[in-house]
């Protein structure tokens, strides 16, 4: 009997709670703190995120423990304390991707691609303007407006794109 794949965590940001971590070793060697969080609905399995620590890794590793709030200074608190980070809320990215079993089976899964602090600001709000406003502001001032609302307007048709001539630059 072909084995049952497990209901799909749908992709996604969504803040999913930490309610484990550890240290694992994957078979390259390579070492990781891994953090295993509760999905939105429990007929979903666990997901799971591995934060690597190889030299490429690293930094980034550590910035995503500082902003989830990890206070310590060893890694092997992760190893010694499985709930260590229990209860602590993270943003994730939730992607599907296809993973190639041992036996040459290809199964579709669920992966955590980003873990990053829920209160953590991708975009920062300007506390000033740029030295030459004034110039920008003449640009746009001078560029005709237009009274047709372009997000009302029905999306061309990709088959029939106009030419563009020789020497023309379409932007």
């Amino acid at each position: 009997m072909p084995e049952q794949s497990a209901q799909l965590h749908p992709e996604g940001w969504y803040n999913l709670e930490i309610i484990e971590n550890g240290i694992s070793q994957a078979g390259t060697g390579s070492y990781s703190v891994y953090l295993i969080f509760k999905p939105i609905n429990p007929s979903y399995p666990n997901l799971v995120r591995d934060l690597y620590l190889t030299d490429n890794a690293i930094e980034r590793t550590v910035q995503t423990l500082r902003e989830l709030g990890f206070q310590g200074d060893k890694f092997e608190d992760f190893k010694n304390n499985p709930q260590l980070m229990a209860g602590i809320v993270a943003r994730v990215q939730v992607n599907h991707e296809d993973y190639q079993k041992q036996d040459g089976t290809t199964v579709k899964i669920a992966r955590i691609g980003w873990v990053n602090s829920p209160n953590r600001k991708f975009r920062q709000m300007a506390e000033s303007v740029p030295n030459n406003i004034s110039r920008l502001n003449a640009i746009l001032k001078a560029t005709p407006k237009t009274s047709v609302n372009m997000a009302q307007q029905p999306v061309p048709d990709q088959g029939n794109r106009p030419e563009v001539p020789d020497g023309d630059v379409p932007f």
